[in-house]
C-alpha cells in the first residue's frame, strides 16, 4: 500500500490517520507532523521497508526548514514569492529529488546535503508519463525529453563519479537497511 504525506498532513496535528500510516517515519513539532526521508521499517519484524522520495530543505536556514517552510509557504506570502526569494537567497529552499520542476544543481545540493546529514540512500523519482511528450507539465515537446534526460544522465553522472554512489535494487537495500538497524539495537 503506498502512502501520500501532502501539505495538509504536514500542517495538521490530529493523530487520527497516524493508525494506517507508518507512525514511526513521522515527528511532532509545535503545530505539525512531518515526514523523515531516510528508509524505516513499517512493521516490527522487519520485512517492509519504506523508502521515502527524497527531499528535504537546503540553504543556511535548512534546520529550520521544518518550522519555517509551512509559515513562508502561506498563500499571502506566496503570492510575494517569499519562499523563492529564501530559495534563491540561499536562506531556505525545499528540494525534491526529481527532474521535474528542480534544477539540476538544487538536486545536486540536496544530495550533498543529506549525505553530509548521514543519508545513504537516495530515491530519484520522476513520473514515467514525462518519458512521453506531451503527457505532463514537465515534458511538453521532444525539446523538453531531451533536457529532461540530460537531467538524469548529468545527476546519474555526478552520483556515480563525484560521490561514488552505486545503483541498488529493492533487495539491496532492504539488506543494507537491515544491517544499519541491527548495529543501531
Amino acid at each position: 500500500m503506498t502512502f501520500v504525506v501532502t501539505e495538509n498532513c504536514i500542517k495538521c496535528k490530529y493523530m487520527d490517520c497516524v493508525e494506517v500510516c507508518p507512525v514511526d517515519c513521522f515527528h511532532e513539532g509545535p503545530n505539525f507532523l512531518a515526514d523523515n526521508a531516510a528508509p524505516f521499517w513499517l512493521d516490527d519484524d522487519q520485512g517492509l521497508l519504506e523508502i521515502p522520495v527524497t527531499a528535504g530543505f537546503t540553504g543556511i536556514l535548512r534546520s529550520y526548514g521544518r518550522f519555517l517552510h509551512p509559515r513562508i509557504g502561506t498563500a499571502r506570502l506566496h503570492a510575494l514569492r517569499v519562499p523563492a526569494l529564501m530559495a534563491r537567497s540561499g536562506l531556505l529552499n525545499r528540494v525534491r529529488l526529481t527532474p521535474e520542476g528542480i534544477g539540476i544543481e538544487e538536486a545536486k545540493t540536496l544530495t550533498r546535503t543529506l549525505l553530509g546529514d548521514g543519508q545513504r540512500v537516495f530515491q530519484l523519482s520522476f513520473h514515467s508519463t514525462s518519458l512521453v511528450p506531451g503527457s505532463t507539465q514537465y515534458v511538453r515537446d521532444e525539446g523538453d525529453l531531451s533536457r529532461f534526460i540530460a537531467w538524469l544522465r548529468t545527476y546519474l553522472t555526478f552520483f556515480r563519479a563525484e560521490l561514488a554512489g552505486e545503483a541498488a535494487t529493492p533487495h539491496q537495500i532492504f539488506r543494507f537497511a537491515a544491517a544499519q538497524s541491527h548495529r543501531h539495537v
